[in-house]
């Protein structure tokens, strides 16, 4: 799932201690949490998102693909890498305004042109 989390709505924090134990990190009641992309729809294993222009950028490590969706969810366009399975990882989008993604099997950050 992609979730969407807002923080404003904390109204108590508590430490917790961090692994390896270097630094504190703080655990929060009353955070919402909204799904936006759920993965009985088109994402079957999500491994990146990457947020430009109003579109969120899903990977998905289980197929290959890339999915575009609205920031309400709605699914507009997918994108075949042909990477094939449990490759894809994360992604971002550079300052061109590209595409780059991670393709993990063979170790290299490719740019997704078009």
């Amino acid at each position: 799932r992609v979730l969407r989390v807002s923080t404003s709505t904390v109204w108590d924090t508590n430490f917790m201690p961090t692994f390896p134990f270097d630094g504190q990190g703080r655990v929060g009641t009353g955070v919402v949490q909204e799904e936006i992309v759920a993965t009985d729809t088109v994402v079957v294993a999500p491994s990146g998102i990457a947020l430009h222009d109003d579109h969120l950028f899903v990977t998905d490590n289980s197929t290959g693909w890339i999915h575009a969706f609205t920031l309400d969810g709605v699914h507009q366009n997918s994108l075949d890498t042909g990477f094939g399975t449990q490759t894809l990882g994360g992604i971002t989008v550079g300052p061109d305004g590209k595409l780059y993604v991670i393709d993990m099997l063979n170790d290299r950050v490719l740019r997704v042109d078009g």
